[in-house]
């Protein structure tokens, strides 16, 4: 028994050691793998980090490269656009002003216009211009008045070719712009021409004489427009050229038009050709808030044969006193304008006989008076609004009248409200 007991003893005693290894086995081999499952996700999460770095300079310099074309294409390509927004009426029924679509009831539409301007740069001297407008008395419809290629030989020294506007006016450039001038639209009988654009080139060189800086335009191209549903002209190779100057408070402007072939086709009736000159000179006088204006054109029209158009005679005169706080710090600019117009002929005659076609009363000699008394409100620099009462007077009524029929004697009233915008 004593021999027995010692070794179930020692055996008892042998199980306990051999629990104790496999059980510090079992520890120290779960200790390691935890260790080695530490050390491989650290690896991982450092992996990542690099990938996400990478990620990040890939971003960035994707980012900055679409940054530079954006601005690179905001350098070629610049937006600019013009709105008009006005209320028109007249104080008489079934009458109208050389088609602009006045009315006894407010219209909206005869002021109304937008457009919007495009310039493509091509590189530092060569660009690409294109204009659009949508003129409320054309039911909105888009027409292209501006598509030319400008390059600048020099600072002074540009030409342009494509579809430009027809150098007639002082406001040639900006006519459709209602916020470059002070009325709410340019006097109709002065500023009134279908030919407003042409197809050609023209080429414009600055220069400084003393104190004083002028610009010269020569032009050359077609015009070409449908006066009427049955009546076109084209003006083939005609001529323009002009000098404006500014001798600090007074800017001048002397111009010149011709064509020799002016061919006028009437439907049904057949065409005639003949010559066309054109003379237009401007005075204008701007202080710091006084501005005075005197704008001349006379138009002669070597037509004996075929007296289709009459010479005319467009005169106009405005001044107007710019107030720099007058309505809750706003400026205003109260203007008059005053502009007639006669035509004349040296084949005055009772009615016009044109192939099978005898206009009556054709070339009666018409005496025009157009009276502008308004407001310009400038509400920011970019933005006006135009209050005007204007009084249209005809002496004499022909087929060659701007008016639709015979006006009263006191005229026709036209009271308007216009807002101008730039952008």
């Amino acid at each position: 028994m004593t021999n027995y007991s010692k070794f179930t003893k020692r055996s008892c005693n042998t199980l306990v050691v051999l629990i104790l290894i496999i059980t510090s086995y079992s520890q120290a081999t779960s200790a390691q793998a935890v260790t080695l499952s530490n050390e491989q996700l650290t690896e991982k999460i450092i992996e990542l980090e690099k990938e996400n770095t990478s990620l990040k300079k890939l971003n960035k310099k994707q980012f900055h490269s679409m940054s530079s074309k954006l601005k690179d294409m905001e350098e070629k390509m610049q937006f600019q656009g013009f709105l008009t927004v006005g209320a028109t009426k007249i104080n008489e029924k079934d009458i109208d002003y050389a088609n602009l679509g006045f009315s006894q009831h407010i219209e909206y539409r005869p002021d109304s216009l937008v457009g919007l301007q495009a310039t493509v740069r091509h590189d530092d001297k060569t660009d690409v211009v294109t204009q659009m407008v949508a003129e409320g008395g054309n039911d909105f419809s888009p027409e292209i008045r501006w598509a030319y290629i400008r390059h600048r030989i020099n600072d002074d020294l540009q030409i342009r070719g494509g579809r430009i506007k027809t150098p007639f006016y002082y406001y040639s450039e900006t006519l459709d712009v209602g916020f470059s001038y002070l009325w709410t639209r340019p006097p109709p009988n002065i500023y009134i021409s279908t030919l407003s654009a042409f197809e050609g080139v023209d080429l414009s060189y600055r220069f400084n004489v003393g104190n004083s800086t002028h610009r010269w335009q020569f032009a050359t191209g077609n015009l070409k427009e449908n006066l009427s549903p049955k009546v076109k002209i084209d003006a083939s190779n005609g001529f323009f050229t002009n000098i404006e100057s500014n001798f600090n408070l007074i800017t001048t402007r002397l111009g010149i038009g011709y064509t020799k072939n002016a061919t006028v086709t009437i439907e049904g009736v057949g065409e005639h050709t003949f010559p066309i000159i054109y003379l237009d000179y401007a005075v204008i006088y701007e202080a710091s808030q006084l501005q005075a204006m005197i704008e001349a054109t006379q138009s002669e029209v070597s037509n004996e044969d075929y007296p289709l158009l009459a010479d005319s005679n467009l005169y106009l005169a405005l001044l107007s006193y710019r107030f720099n706080n007058c309505v809750y710090q706003m400026s205003c600019a109260p203007y008059l304008s005053y502009s007639f117009n006669y035509t004349t002929s040296e084949t005055d005659k009772e009615s016009a006989k044109i192939g099978a076609l005898e206009i009556p009363n054709y070339h009666v000699p018409t005496n025009g008076k157009y009276y502008q008394l308004g407001v310009r409100f400038n509400l920011t620099s970019k933005v006006s609004l135009k209050t005007e009462i204007a009084n249209m007077k005809q002496s004499e009524f022909g087929a060659n009248s701007n008016f639709s029929r015979k006006p009263p004697s006191g005229g026709v009233n036209v009271y308007s409200v216009v807002l101008d915008a730039i952008f």
